[in-house]
Formats: C-alpha cells, sequence, structure tokens
C-alpha cells in the first residue's frame, strides 16, 4: 500500500535525543507512514545513530549539502514531502502515544476540509522525565482564525504541535525565518487561515524541555513579532490589544524565566 503520511525529522547534532524521536515514530500502530530523516550538517554522532535505522524500508535519509538556518531548514524539509498528509517531528521531540499517527488520519480522512490535527502534550525534560502536562480544554473542530487572534493577543502559540497536516494546505507557505520567536506559530496560521483545525484532547506528543533559559528580554521581541503577523494576516487589534499584548509578552517572559530557574533548581538535585 503506498503511504499516506510523511514523517520529517529535521535534525542537527541530536545526537541526545534523535533515537527516541525515531523509535516512537516506528512503534506506532498505523504503518501508512514513511519517515524521512533529514540531517542538516551534524558535527556529533547523529549520522552513526541515524545510519542504524538505514535498512529500515519506510525510513529515507537525506543529508543536506550545506548547512542552512534552522527554518531554511524546515522549509527544505517541506519540499520533500509528496504524501496526503505530513508531520514535522523536530529531532527533540517525539510521539507520546503508540495511536497518536492513526488517531489523527482517522480524523483527517473523516473530515476533508479541516488543515491539520492538534492534540494535548507532555513536556518531559532532557532525559524523558515528565515535568507537567499541556491540555488545551477545548471543543475538537476549532476555528483557526480563533486561535490565531488569542494566540497573538495573550503572546503564546496556541494552537500546539500539528500532529498531522494536510500537505495541500502548505500551497506556498513556508516558514519565516526573520521572525525568530514566533515562526511556528506564524506557519500554523499560514496554512489554516479562515479554515478549521481539530483537537484531539488527549496527550499525543511530548515536547522536549532542555538547553538554555529564556530571557525576560525577550518580551520585546515577542511582542514586535505578534504585531508584524497581526498585520501580515490582516487580524484587527486595536490600540487596548496592544496594550494588553505589551504587558502579556512582557509576563510571558517572566514566566518563562522563572520556570526555567525551577527547573534547573530540580536538575541540581
Amino acid at each position: 500500500m503506498d503511504k499516506l503520511i510523511t514523517v520529517i525529522v529535521p535534525v542537527r547534532n541530536g545526537e541526545a535525543f534523535i533515537e527516541k524521536a525515531i523509535e516512537s515514530v516506528l512503534s506506532q500502530s498505523t504503518n501508512l507512514f514513511k519517515i524521512i530523516i533529514s540531517d542538516n550538517g551534524s558535527t556529533d554522532t547523529t549520522a552513526e545513530i541515524v545510519a542504524k535505522f538505514a535498512q529500515d524500508p519506510r525510513i529515507k535519509i537525506v543529508v543536506q549539502t550545506e548547512q542552512l538556518d534552522m527554518f531554511g531548514h524546515f522549509n527544505k524539509c517541506l519540499e520533500m514531502v509528496d504524501t496526503k498528509y505530513f508531520m514535522m517531528l523536530h529531532h527533540d521531540d517525539f510521539l507520546y502515544d503508540k495511536c497518536a499517527l492513526e488517531q489523527a488520519y482517522v480524523v483527517l480522512e473523516k473530515y476533508p476540509a479541516i488543515a491539520a490535527v492538534y492534540s494535548d502534550m507532555v513536556f518531559v525534560d532532557k532525559v524523558g522525565k515528565v515535568i507537567n502536562n499541556r491540555t488545551y480544554k477545548r471543543k475538537a473542530l476549532v476555528k483557526a482564525n480563533d486561535i490565531a487572534f488569542s494566540s497573538i493577543t495573550k503572546i503564546r502559540n496556541l494552537f500546539g504541535i500539528p500532529i498531522l497536516i494536510r500537505t495541500e494546505f502548505i500551497a506556498n507557505h513556508r516558514y519565516d525565518n526573520t521572525l525568530t520567536y514566533s515562526a511556528d506559530l506564524d506557519f500554523s496560521i499560514a496554512i489554516s487561515r479562515n479554515a478549521d483545525i481539530y483537537h484531539i484532547n488527549k496527550i499525543l506528543v511530548a515536547y522536549r524541555i532542555h538547553g538554555l533559559n529564556a530571557s525576560v528580554s525577550l518580551f520585546k521581541l515577542a511582542f514586535e513579532q505578534m504585531v508584524r503577523i497581526a498585520e501580515k494576516y490582516n487580524i484587527n487589534i486595536n490600540r487596548i490589544d496592544k496594550t494588553r499584548m505589551y504587558v502579556d509578552a512582557y509576563s510571558v517572559a517572566l514566566q518563562k524565566w522563572v520556570y526555567f530557574k525551577y527547573l534547573d533548581n530540580i536538575r541540581r538535585y
């Protein structure tokens, strides 16, 4: 049977996490997928780890001929999609539920007009230990425009991580590498503008938190980029909205800083 799902795993220096990401896809309950692993000039042992999976017929390994910036790499990966549906799985994240792809696939087949399927998620640390859950508590069918407005005005990506995207909705949309803080949100808005998305109220994907702490100084960058996104898609935000956004941007950045400080303290013990 022809594959209907492409799972793209872009990676650069992902030796600590890439194996978990790949195995989480290979263990899925459906076999309707293929995996494209795209190595963006790794200098660690990523290539050796990925090579262990090279004999699996479901896996294709691509090595970029020149190192790209992160979102440029994502865009290069989008050009490889030739199936009806796809997922972009970051190398440090992983599918948390073995039925994640199957559940999202069933939804997309049932609702041919929706752009993408999202779900609740779990935050894990660098060793995969659960930190906390991220549940959205929203109805299944949601207007993407409503989530876009809420995301912009609350300075948060309220879409979440797409489990599957309907490939035809990519069209000419690409990740905007000038939106260093919010390119993921911008892409979710672009592919689902004026359409519905579907939310599965189950934890299907794990988002890994590791690395450098968030900086409170990001609040101004977040605010400016959210305003740019609103202008880009003609999303009307008034002066009061902008004032609230500016305050919320600082609040979100401060919350993230405190959160990462808390995680740093936990890691010491």
